[in-house]
């Protein structure tokens, strides 16, 4: 029982990881060595051109490939990661994510250590961060860059979801996400895959609820009709998220609606965490809206 929880709390945690600033100011000092303590922060380095700062990492950082050169301090929870093996690589800044890591931050902060902790829920936090991480590490002109590029690429696919929902007699495309299924739980109004939804142009089935990720019923999904349902966490995954069975009785009743096209399990790493590359995720749902909007 204990595992299985601290698996769902890795799952929520990964979907929390970015922030709009950090929640303590420090002094602005020159950033020559990073301990990145999370995928995504490790991710946003070398975007903005401070990949060469990072000396160590996570063991669960794997984009981009260059990474796996780079030393690992460890799994991705202050459990898992030693702070003594942190401070080993001398870091002038420790990237690091709230509620996973903050028994780590006074000590590295009275070791003068720069912290930016990362807590956000959303695609605007996330260029936030870009820009704050740009700025603390002397990559503010790339960093501007980037999420300029994210903005554009963006805007471009909204404006293709208008034109595609202008054109088609259908106005709604309901979606269920699945991000674990025992308990059964989803992406409510305030998470970063709920904004992920709403920008690919569909509808968040559970989109009303204020807790950003809501434990729900089988019956609830089946009672709000999704249109599709995409999963991408399950107690019955064997490994590293490699595989899912669709059995699950709510799946099944939701295939005998008549306007229910499918579900399709995904792979996290891509399309559930912050970075940059959310782009490509909201223009993969996107594209499939615009499908079904042509049927």
């Amino acid at each position: 029982m204990n595992r299985r929880i601290s698996s769902v709390s890795i799952i929520l945690i990964t979907f929390l990881t970015f922030a709009s600033c950090g929640n303590k100011k420090t002094e602005q000092k020159q950033i020559n060595r990073i301990v990145s303590l999370g995928p995504s922060a490790t991710e946003i380095l070398f975007a903005i051109g401070a990949g060469d700062k990072v000396v160590a990492r996570t063991a669960f950082c794997d984009y981009p490939k260059e990474v796996a050169d780079i030393p690992s301090v460890g799994g991705f929870s202050s459990e898992s990661e030693n702070l003594e093996a942190i401070i080993s690589y001398k870091p002038d800044m420790v990237y690091l994510f709230a509620g996973m890591h903050d028994s780590f931050i006074k000590p590295l902060e009275d070791l003068g250590i720069t912290v930016y902790v990362s807590d956000a829920a959303s695609i605007k936090a996330l260029e936030d961060e870009i820009l704050v991480v740009g700025k603390l590490t002397g990559c503010e002109v790339k960093a501007e860059e980037v999420v300029k590029q994210m903005n554009a690429e963006l805007s471009e696919i909204k404006v293709k979801v208008t034109e595609a929902k202008n054109k088609s007699e259908r106005k709604e495309y309901k979606m269920f996400w699945q991000l674990w299924d025992d308990p059964l739980m989803t992406a409510g109004k305030n998470s970063y895959i709920n904004d992920i939804i709403e920008a690919a142009g569909w509808i968040n089935i559970f989109g009303d609820v204020e807790q950003a990720y809501p434990v729900v019923s089988a019956e609830a999904v089946i009672s709000a009709k999704p249109n599709f349902v995409i999963m991408t966490g399950s107690s019955e995954i064997s490994g590293a998220f490699s595989n899912v069975v669709f059995d699950k009785e709510y799946i099944e009743l939701l295939h005998e609606q008549d306007d229910f096209w499918g579900a399709a399990y995904m792979e996290n790493s891509e399309i559930t965490r912050p970075s940059p590359r959310v782009v490509n995720t909201v223009k993969e749902f996107a594209d499939m809206m615009i499908s079904y909007s042509k049927k």
